[in-house]
């Protein structure tokens, strides 16, 4: 049975900042998604490098859950690689010690196909029809 943790729950768990938390969640999120749809689509490893133009090791590295010094701007080359497209929503934070009344929280990252067409380098019978 697979358990969802907050961002609150992990940051407390691992005893770092609620900010951190969210990041290591929205990393989760979105490297959980790119790893379906490369399987889905056969996308390899190497060909996700070429895409995102990230070292093949380092894209192996994040893939398989390394997700200490990964930044989400390497996580989202990936992304995009992947042909997906990622979209955040923030809500305001109940427990903030800078609001003085209570708000609800939320983040979530949903993450949609893009075309895959658009991302992969053109052939070379393409290059000589331009």
């Amino acid at each position: 049975m697979k358990r969802k943790s907050s961002a609150a729950q992990i940051a407390k768990i691992t005893g770092v900042s609620l900010a951190r938390g969210i990041e290591a969640t929205l990393k989760a999120q979105m490297i959980k998604a790119i790893l379906k749809n490369i399987e889905k689509e056969h996308i390899t490893h190497v060909e996700l490098a070429k895409r995102s133009k990230i070292p093949r090791s380092a894209v192996t590295g994040i893939l398989s859950g390394s997700l200490q010094k990964v930044t989400l701007d390497r996580v989202l080359k990936l992304v995009e690689a992947a042909g997906l497209t990622a979209a955040t929503s923030l809500k305001n934070n109940l427990n903030s010690p800078f609001l003085s009344f209570p708000l609800r929280t939320s983040i979530s990252v949903k993450l949609k196909k893009s075309s895959i067409d658009s991302l992969r380098p053109p052939l070379k019978s393409e290059e000589a029809l331009r």
